[in-house]
């Protein structure tokens, strides 16, 4: 049996690649006939990056995107640059469309033996201990059929999570905003994403690569209108120019929306067979453009796992860890991203005093260091493990194998399989676990590396450490190793 996916967003697609990357048959089902165009998600993190770097994926991104190294704070000369905190060689938000963004996934995961089926939706599942029986509608009708897995990736008004019956509690914001992707005769030039709080609202500007820009507007004097009610091009000209003071010359518009964000959080992510990742998991206000990014994460923790229990050999707990490793950090920043959202929407003496104060605190090193790792993605950590690195996202790093190769680790995971470097002396670790556990992961011995390595370090599928020891043993290597891969092969 196949697994069903149901979404063809960015979560869904990224799921569709790594589980073809990994062998296991999948297809996409997808309500919409066609790829909706217009985008509210318009930015990769660096850490989405580094994530298809590690799938050999990247360069489609960059080819496409703008680069964007700097975080505006708001004010003139504010902004932080990611290239002062971020040990990566993706320091910097990509500015690329959702619609381009499902483009280039949509391409990976079809060229990795994905099926992607439009026009389809699902509208029934009852599962038993064998598998998900699926009643799906679609252009020829109503028909049954038997998965191994479900995921709902279908969004925040999820069918697959409500036919679960998961409760999905939040709320939507009290706020309306506004986005409007626009041409501009007066362009900013202060700063490449240029954002603006006064105390008439907010105004945020961001270049699109094909000339276009996006802007978000958060007008204090509209934002009671309610959503229904159409975003006119006078509006936006109005509520620009109050806000700035200055006219940016807004015209030719291509899309104009009013919206009301919702902080969401499933009360689980997994009943049995069935799973939720993306916003069927989880919805966010649109600070920092947290969404699109962590349902990517959400897809490359759970696809390796949900291969190896498809093909049988993950040990008994390995699929319960997705949702123990994503849930607790999608609640983590909805908290997060709800700070954000109502420290742009502060409004009152104190509340815009206490806005400047957190501005001037963002002056220091140590405080810009923190918010940037994590808008970044690249101080996620999953769980707390007794070594110091378990867990932690990984950097790539240069290496110099023993075989007399130079390699990357990203290179390395590739394939989508779990890495094992042994930097000992002898390498005999990397040759038992290449005998150990065939076909689960790639094992090298590394005489020299760009950073520091501990002499044994195990990095799953998704580029986090899941074991590292500098005095490993023999008893250690096999438990820890086997936590991840399964029972040794021989």
């Amino acid at each position: 049996m196949t697994v069903l996916i149901v979404g063809a967003g960015p979560a869904g697609l990224t799921l569709a690649a790594e589980l073809g990357l990994a062998g296991v048959p999948c297809r996409v089902l997808e309500r919409r006939s066609e790829r909706y165009p217009h985008s509210r998600a318009f930015a990769l993190t660096p850490r989405c990056l580094e994530i298809m770097e590690m799938r050999g994926e990247v360069e489609e991104f960059l080819t496409r995107g703008l680069e964007s190294p700097v975080v505006s704070l708001g004010s003139k000369g504010r902004g932080i640059d990611m290239r002062r905190y971020i040990d990566s060689r993706h320091a910097y938000n990509l500015i690329l469309p959702q619609v381009q963004t499902e483009e280039v996934l949509e391409a990976w995961a079809l060229k990795r033996g994905a099926v992607i089926e439009r026009d389809t939706e699902v509208t029934g599942l009852e599962q038993d201990t064998d598998g998900v029986t699926v009643t799906v509608k679609g252009p020829e009708g109503e028909h049954t059929e038997r998965a191994s897995y479900v995921v709902g990736c279908d969004g925040i008004r999820s069918t697959v999570r409500d036919l679960l019956g998961i409760p999905y509690p939040g709320m939507p914001s009290e706020f309306s905003a506004i986005i409007a992707d626009v041409q501009l005769t007066h362009v900013p030039e202060d700063e490449q994403v240029f954002a603006r709080h006064t105390d008439r609202g907010m105004v945020a500007v961001m270049p699109f690569p094909d000339g276009h820009f996006r802007l978000m507007i958060q007008d204090h004097r509209r934002m009671q209108v309610p959503v229904g009610e159409s975003v006119t091009l006078e509006e936006i000209r109005s509520s620009a120019a109050d806000i700035l003071e200055v006219d940016l010359g807004i015209h030719s518009p291509r899309w104009l929306s009013r919206f009301r964000s919702e902080q969401r959080l499933a009360e689980r992510y997994r009943v049995d067979r069935v799973l939720l990742a993306g916003d069927a998991a989880h919805a966010h206000t649109p600070a920092g453009g947290q969404g699109l990014n962590l349902g990517i994460q959400d897809t490359v923790n759970l696809g390796w796992k949900l291969a190896a229990t498809v093909q049988g050999w993950a040990p008994a707990d390995l699929l319960d860890s997705y949702e123990a490793e994503l849930r607790p950090l999608a609640a983590r920043i909805l908290r997060q991203t709800e700070s954000v959202f109502r420290f742009n929407t502060a409004r009152g003496p104190l509340l815009r005093g206490a806005r400047w104060t957190v501005k001037q605190l963002l002056h220091v090193p140590a405080l810009q260091r923190s918010v940037i790792t994590e808008m970044a993605g690249t101080k996620t950590r999953y769980g707390k493990g007794a070594h110091g690195m378990t867990g932690r996202r990984v950097p790539d790093t240069t290496l110099a194998l023993a075989s007399g190769a130079d390699d990357s680790l990203f290179s390395l995971l590739n394939s989508g399989k779990a890495v094992f470097l042994d930097s000992s002396p002898a390498g005999e670790l990397a040759r038992a676990a290449q005998r150990l556990w065939p076909g689960r992961l790639t094992a090298a011995h590394v005489r020299r590396a760009s950073g520091r390595l501990p002499e044994a370090l195990l990095v799953r599928p998704d580029g986090h450490v899941g074991w590292a020891s500098d005095h490993p043993d023999q008893p250690a290597f096999r438990a820890e190793v086997g936590r991840w891969l399964g029972d040794p092969v021989a």
